[in-house]
């Protein structure tokens, strides 16, 4: 009788454990919202030559023509119910034709066309709280967080592309603001502005450096060491399932 007691008791703190884990995981994963999104970045600038001690040539900028790319991002209600964590990655390239260049010797120079590629990928987390609702629908929300920010920078002109010898990323801040608007329990639309300082550090090389024009040899620097900062205005529009 004793032994049976005994097992009994077993098999009531066994029962009792999944049922405590089953209730942490449902509460864990419940008020989740998946997001995935298209986006638009509005610019970006490429400090060319950053580590100089001339300051008049660190400060030498090529503004950079915005991207598009995607994104994943994942919301979880903390707290309250106004106050959200959120983690959230994306791809975005951009692709600019519209650059130039000067080479020059000690007697000519000419003009190039230079072509900019710049990929960048952020990872970032962020609080926000939703402001008092004015449709029971609409969510309006606004916050800010840290991200860390990796990336790669090429440069073509004259046929030849730089090859990346070392790259570093970043960790900087961001502040967002941005809408949700519930289509029903689950399903909502997003439209999001985020505003960051996204900087990674690029160390390229091009395979020569001269090249023969027209009949004149032209030199240009082989080694570039820049800073690529993607810090224009980012547009998100997405959708997001909440479990």
């Amino acid at each position: 009788m004793r032994k049976l007691f005994f097992i009994l008791i077993f098999f009531l703190l066994i029962s009792n454990q999944a049922f405590c884990q089953k209730s942490f995981l449902s509460d864990f994963f419940k008020d989740f919202t998946i997001y995935l999104s298209g986006n638009y970045i509005s610019s970006a600038t490429i400090q060319l030559n950053p580590y100089s001690t001339d300051i008049i040539e660190r400060n030498i900028t090529d503004e950079v023509n915005g991207g598009y790319g995607y994104g994943l991002s994942i919301k979880k209600k903390i707290i309250s119910d106004n106050i959200y964590f959120s983690f959230s990655t994306e791809y975005l390239r951009i692709t600019d034709n519209s650059l130039s260049t000067v080479l020059e010797n000690d007697t000519n120079f000419i003009p190039v066309h230079v072509t900019e590629n710049i990929k960048f990928v952020p990872v970032e987390f962020a609080l926000y709280f939703s402001l008092p609702q004015a449709l029971d629908n609409l969510n309006i929300f606004l916050g800010g967080g840290a991200g860390i920010y990796f990336g790669d920078r090429s440069r073509r002109m004259v046929g030849y592309e730089t090859i990346t010898t070392s790259k570093t990323a970043t960790v900087n801040i961001l502040v967002l603001f941005g809408m949700e608007y519930m289509m029903d329990k689950h399903i909502s639309l997003l439209l999001e502005m985020r505003v960051r300082q996204g900087e990674f550090k690029v160390s390229n090389h091009f395979p020569v450096d001269n090249v023969t024009l027209e009949g004149v040899n032209y030199q240009f620097q082989q080694d570039l060491n820049s800073k690529v900062f993607v810090d224009g205005l980012k547009l998100s529009l997405g959708i997001g399932y909440t479990f």
